[in-house]
């Protein structure tokens, strides 16, 4: 039953899917497809009505096997709940070592294990995807979005300086940490461990409007302006954003005890790691900001407290 305004009402079926437009419709499409994951014999990732599948082999036709047959397979459950793939914004990214050649010559095609004499069009092969507000690279490097985060970043800075008159620095700061801060913290526990040019690129752009929001302090060149303005640079954000995060998880607060007494003793175990991202990355990265921090925020027992200790230590 559908209705206008509280006014008039219609009755309508679905024959397939669920009814757009309703406050139903993402819970009923989540138990539509609740079952889907039990028919895909790799990893599946979904969200709203986004799914992923991800093969990982050691090598590349292993990999791509096992992602062909699973597209079948979840081709054959679509067909059979009656759901339609829009095969035109389907893709495919192999993410693999730079240092080894990767010959990537197989098309993956979605169709069914029905389709005999094939004649479907392959899936359009990219190095670089945009996935829940983040750009992934074949190489995991983040250029792309990186790129997209400064372009963002400069494009505040050029309405600000236009509008430096016309606002208070109050509700500058408020503008800034609405349009920049916010744009930066989305995702910055995936891609803050880029490069170091990026890195330094990001705090470029943000002196530089810091500095332009900042126009009636005077402040000189040899001033810091992150700190005269209690605001955090690049580092500091992503080292907020982790503590925040993590500081109440004790799987990542593992006391460490040194194999000889004369070894300077760090507060928590820090794993040895070799890559810039997934699981492993995280457990080396977050007890290695949690050993920077003074005793006294780590007896904090408040989230509010919290964030007023981190703002002064980063001051």
């Amino acid at each position: 039953m559908c209705f206008i305004w509280r006014v008039s009402k219609r009755n309508f079926s679905v024959k397939a899917g669920v009814p757009q437009g309703s406050v139903l419709s993402p819970l009923l499409y989540n138990l539509y497809v609740n079952d889907l994951s039990m028919v895909v014999p790799i990893s599946l990732l979904q969200y709203a009505g986004d799914a992923v599948i991800l093969s990982r082999a050691s090598n590349y036709s292993d990999a791509f096997s096992s992602l062909q047959t699973a597209a079948i397979k979840t081709m054959d459950w679509f067909e059979a709940n009656l759901i339609k793939v829009n095969a035109s914004k389907t893709q495919l990214i192999c993410s693999h070592n730079l240092l080894k050649k990767v010959n990537m010559t197989c098309s993956l095609r979605l169709h069914t294990s029905r389709c005999l004499s094939c004649a479907c069009e392959p899936i359009q092969h990219i190095s670089s995807t945009k996935y829940l507000g983040l750009f992934f690279d074949s190489d995991l490097t983040w250029n792309t979005h990186l790129a997209h985060v400064c372009n963002k970043i400069r494009a505040v800075s050029c309405l600000l300086y236009n509008t430096r008159y016309f606002m208070p620095l109050s509700v500058r700061k408020i503008v800034l940490h609405a349009l920049v801060y916010s744009v930066l913290c989305y995702g910055i526990t995936v891609y803050g461990h880029c490069a170091l040019r990026w890195q330094i690129r990001i705090n470029s752009i943000l002196r530089s409007l810091l500095k332009n929001i900042s126009y009636d302090l005077c402040l000189g060149n040899d001033i810091d302006v992150f700190k005269a303005l209690h605001l955090p640079d690049f580092n500091s954000l992503l080292m907020e954003t982790v503590v925040h995060r993590h500081f109440w998880d004790s799987k990542f607060k593992v006391p460490y005890v040194p194999s000889r007494i004369l070894r300077p003793k760090e507060r928590y175990r820090i794993p040895r790691c070799s890559t810039r991202f997934g699981k492993r990355a995280r457990s080396y990265y977050v007890p290695a900001f949690m050993n920077k921090l003074p005793s006294s925020i780590l007896n904090l027992r408040t989230k509010y407290k919290l964030k007023k200790a981190l703002r002064n230590f980063r001051s």
